[in-house]
C-alpha cells in the first residue's frame, strides 16, 4: 500500500515541478498544479489499436495523468468472476505506465452496493485483487486502486428504502476495506460521491457513530471524488469545502478529489461549459481552480467528467 500511495503522490510532485522549459506553452494554457484525471466509461479503447492511439493522444494533449477505466467481467461456472480479456488489459496498463499515467479499475454499477448484491460484488473484488497480484508478479507494476461509481439515488435499493440503501453502501465499503487489508492487497479504495451527501437528510448511524453520510464514506475509503457540476472555481471549491474542513480536523491528506464537468448537463442540449467559446471557459475555470488548490495537500488530483466528452474542450496545442 505504501508503494501505491507514493506513486499517487509522486504524480502530484512531477506535475508541480515541471520546469518552464519543459512545459508546453499553449493558446489556452493549463497552469502547473494538481495532476488531472478522467473517467473512461466503456472498454472500447482497451483492444482496438486505433482507439488506443486516439485515447493516449487525447489524454496527452489535455494533460491527463490518471484514468478511472471501466472494465468488463464475466461469471465463471464455479461462481467466481474474472476480468474479460486479461491479456489485453495488461497490455493497456503497460502503455498507461509508459505514458506516465496512473490507473484505477472502475466498477460502474448503480446496484453494486445493494445488500442482495454484496456477495457477488465481493467476488468481483476478489477477481480484481487476483488480477493485480498477477500483474505485479509478472511485470512489477500494479494498478493504483479500485474505484466504485455507484449512483445511489438511481439504484433499486434506494427506490425500496433510502435508509437501508445508505447503510448497505457503507457496509459494503467497510467489507471491501477490510478485505483489502486482510489480503494485504496493494490497492487504494475510492468512490465517486455526490457533493450533496453532506446534507443532514443523509445523516445515518454507522459503527456506533452518528454523522453525515459523506463523512462516514471519507472515514472508510482512501479518497473520495466529489461531483458538484459547479460552473466556476469559487463554486467548485464551495461544493467541497465542508469535506475539506472535515479531513483537516482528521489531519488527513490526499483524500478529497474535486471534479469539473464537460459532459452534457441534464435537460440541456448544450454541454456543461458550452461550445460557443471553443472551451475557453473550461480552461479558464480549471486554471482558476488550480490556483485555489495548488498548495492544498488535502487535494491530490482534479478529475474531468468525462473522457467521452473531450471533444467539447479543445486540446492544449503548442503555439
Amino acid at each position: 500500500m505504501k508503494y501505491i500511495i507514493a506513486l499517487f503522490i509522486s504524480l502530484f510532485y512531477i506535475s508541480c515541478s515541471t520546469s518552464s522549459s519543459d512545459r508546453i506553452e499553449t493558446e489556452l494554457p493549463q497552469e502547473s498544479g494538481k495532476p488531472l484525471g478522467t473517467w473512461v466509461l466503456n472498454s472500447n479503447n482497451l483492444n482496438d489499436n486505433s482507439s488506443k492511439s486516439q485515447f493516449f493522444a487525447n489524454c496527452s494533449s489535455r494533460g491527463i495523468k490518471h484514468i478511472d477505466q471501466s472494465i468488463d467481467m464475466e461469471l465463471l461456472d464455479d461462481g467466481s468472476y474474472r476480468v474479460i480479456d486479461e491479456s489485453g488489459l495488461v497490455d493497456f496498463i503497460v502503455e498507461v505506465f509508459q505514458e506516465g499515467m496512473s490507473f484505477n479499475i472502475l466498477i460502474n454499477d448503480a446496484n453494486a452496493f445493494n445488500g442482495v448484491n454484496h456477495q457477488d460484488s465481493l467476488k468481483k473484488l476478489e477477481a480484481i485483487i487476483d488480477f493485480n497480484n498477477e500483474l505485479t508478479s509478472l511485470i512489477g507494476i500494479g494498478v493504483l486502486g479500485v474505484k466504485y461509481r455507484v449512483d445511489l439515488e438511481n439504484s433499486t435499493g434506494w427506490a425500496e428504502s433510502h435508509h437501508q440503501a445508505t447503510y448497505d453502501y457503507l457496509y459494503y465499503l467497510f467489507q471491501v476495506k477490510e478485505k483489502i487489508k486482510r489480503e494485504n492487497a496493494n490497492l487504494l479504495l475510492s468512490v465517486d460521491a455526490s457533493a450533496g451527501w453532506d446534507s443532514a437528510s443523509y445523516a445515518i448511524s454507522f459503527n456506533t457513530k452518528d454523522k453525515k453520510f459523506i463523512y462516514h464514506i471519507i472515514d472508510i475509503v482512501d479518497y473520495v471524488t466529489l461531483f458538484s457540476f459547479a460552473r466556476d472555481e469559487s463554486s467548485i471549491y464551495s461544493a467541497i469545502s465542508n469535506e475539506l474542513r472535515y479531513v483537516r480536523d482528521k489531519q488527513k491528506t490526499n483524500c478529497i478529489v474535486p471534479s469539473l464537468a464537460v459532459s452534457p448537463q441534464l435537460n440541456e442540449s448544450n454541454t456543461f461549459y458550452g461550445i460557443d467559446d471553443n472551451g475557453e471557459s473550461f480552461w479558464n475555470t480549471l486554471n482558476g481552480f488550480q490556483d485555489v488548490v495548488k498548495d492544498d495537500m488535502r487535494v491530490p488530483l482534479i478529475m474531468i467528467e468525462n473522457y467521452h466528452h473531450f471533444d467539447q474542450i479543445p486540446a492544449v496545442v503548442p503555439n
